[in-house]
């Protein structure tokens, strides 16, 4: 889905899923070369976001094209006090 940030389109893929049984059948491969050539426009920007758990993910958007942009971290309520004091 596109969304505008600074006047610039964007489009922004948050989840991507193989099934683990189909991974490194060149299935992922495949629908990524749909989305360049098909769906996402050559001009605009594409956002792509992975779990930092995930380094299959990690090493397959960078095998087609993508590089590290930011780090997004979080932390959970119950945790905010616990680690604030140490």
């Amino acid at each position: 889905m596109p969304c505008t940030v600074k006047r610039k389109t964007i489009f922004y893929l948050r989840q991507f899923f193989v099934q683990r049984h189909k991974l490194r059948a060149g299935i992922g491969q495949q629908c990524v070369k749909i989305l360049f050539s098909r769906v996402w426009p050559k001009d605009k920007r594409i956002i792509v976001e992975v779990l930092c758990h995930n380094q299959t993910g990690i090493a397959f958007w960078r095998a087609v094209g993508f590089t590290d942009y930011c780090l997004t971290l979080e932390i959970y309520p119950d945790l905010r006090t616990t680690n604030a004091n140490g």
